[in-house]
């Protein structure tokens, strides 16, 4: 077995008392948060239900301290989103048949076999063995959800090599410098805050944790602390925009988890440090990466793999076509379904093309809505309005928002008629709020293929002058 040092312990012993997070108003030393983890590390090992354990838990540095404990004793954490409805978990603890839950939430699910710790207090041990910090690189590390083109979520495992390849990778493209602070208010439960915290360790970065997007709080910190690198989706950028000029100490800003409108990456290149990423889960985050330098003269790039390759397959008269990647930051295959490869490259379904070794994405997965950041499937959202009485089908299709970047709308064929507030009520205990529309439509009958399949298109096109408002 090929045994890989633990990247904590190596940061605590090299540098013990450089911070490793600010948090609201402690500072945590390298040193410090390895005793904490170790504490963890030896309550999980009292676990004895399986392999995984499930974090439902908010930005936190003990949300930190878990994501570390369970590397240090081998467990594989699932990291399940904080905004999901009880049920919307159930199906993922069940899909993954996870037997340990972690969560702040007062959550209780039917039929299920499940221990469920709500406080991180109760895994925390304070016995001062020492857990085993050892581990194999290709071992799977963490479980991360998405959603397929279907709409059903798909767990896509990452492994410590894919995680600390995208790591280092990151770190020779934004650099590393003494004293660089990230400040991080991305959810921990997606890449784009996972891949951060453990940048943090291999290349000694601090983090500046915050709970959630709070633009006050990041203006405040701004001013008090030397931010260096930020991550931000474009409605982020957006908001903070003005509040940004002045901060001479940022070295990049790195944008991602959505496009960024080309109008908004023109106007901040005037004065901010802007790097536009592409990434997915399934690429363990930043894929390719175009940073200020590169950006001018190349508005809506995102840039060339750092650390990989990517081709564009079966592309038209303009060079447009599927986005195929490949590289050691590839996650080894979905749980269950398997992922879509073509000569060795993962293929993403997104459509982009190239121009001197700088992909352009023209748009992610078909039917996918991104809304700040946050990724919205319509099937998923279809699937839970069809089954309310008196609405016979539905389409569900993302609008542009200048605030959101996009927003869910939807469009109904119904039996008879029915009230938008009454179809919210039922669908809120099914859906997070991120889903459901924020605009109603209604026809007579939605277009169908032959064979009884709607036409999501033809839909588009009515929109919005032939629909008529529910």
């Amino acid at each position: 077995m090929n045994l890989g040092k633990n990247w904590l312990n190596q940061r605590a012993v090299s540098n013990p008392q450089d911070v490793a997070i600010y948090f609201e108003e402690s500072a945590i030393t390298f040193l410090e948060l390895f005793d904490q983890v170790k504490k963890y590390a030896n309550g999980l090992l009292e676990i004895s239900t399986g392999d995984k354990v499930a974090l439902h838990l908010d930005n936190s540095p003990e949300m930190i301290a878990l994501i570390h404990a369970c590397q240090f004793v081998g467990k594989k954490a699932v990291l399940i989103n904080t905004r999901l409805t009880a049920s919307e978990v159930e199906w993922q603890l069940r899909h993954l048949n996870v037997g340990v839950l972690i969560s702040n939430s007062d959550l209780s699910f039917t039929d299920l076999d499940l221990v469920i710790y709500q406080t991180t207090d109760q895994i925390f041990d304070h016995s001062t063995q020492e857990p085993p910090q050892s581990f194999d690189p290709s071992d799977i590390a963490w479980y991360v959800f998405t959603s397929g083109t279907t709409g059903l979520p798909k767990a896509v495992p990452l492994t410590y090599s894919n995680m600390s390849a995208s790591a280092i990778a990151s770190q020779s493209k934004l650099g590393a410098h003494p004293g660089d602070i990230w400040l991080l208010n991305m959810p921990l439960f997606h890449l784009g805050g996972l891949a951060i915290v453990f940048r943090s360790i291999i290349s000694n970065i601090a983090i500046l944790l915050h709970s959630r997007f709070d633009m006050n709080l990041i203006i405040g910190d701004l001013q008090e602390y030397p931010i260096t690198l930020m991550s931000l989706v474009p409605t982020m950028l957006k908001r903070l925009m003005p509040h940004l000029n002045n901060k001479s100490t940022l070295r990049h800003i790195l944008i991602g988890g959505a496009a960024t409108p080309v109008d908004l990456q023109k106007e901040a290149l005037q004065t901010l440090p802007i790097a536009i990423t592409y990434g997915m889960t399934e690429t363990c985050s930043q894929f390719t990466t175009a940073v200020s330098a590169e950006l001018e003269g190349r508005i809506g790039t995102s840039g060339k793999p750092i650390n990989g390759e990517f081709k564009i397959f079966d592309y038209d008269s303009s060079g447009i076509g599927e986005i195929g990647v490949k590289g050691p930051t590839i996650t080894p295959g979905y749980v269950v379904s398997s992922t879509t490869l073509r000569d060795g490259y993962f293929m993403t379904g997104d459509l982009g093309y190239e121009i001197d070794g700088y992909l352009y994405v023209v748009q992610r997965r078909q039917d996918l809505i991104i809304s700040g950041g946050e990724n919205i499937y319509p099937s998923e959202v279809e699937a839970a309005l069809n089954k309310i009485p008196g609405i016979n089908a539905s389409c569900v299709f993302g609008i542009t928002d200048s605030e959101w970047g996009q927003i869910p709308v939807a469009c109904l064929e119904l039996q008879y008629d029915i009230a938008v507030i009454e179809i919210i009520d039922i669908i809120s205990s099914e859906l997070a709020p991120y889903k459901i529309p924020k605009a109603w439509y209604r026809v007579d009958m939605l277009p169908r293929t032959a064979s009884g399949k709607i036409i999501r298109k033809d839909i588009l096109n009515l929109y919005p002058e032939d629909l008529n408002p529910l």
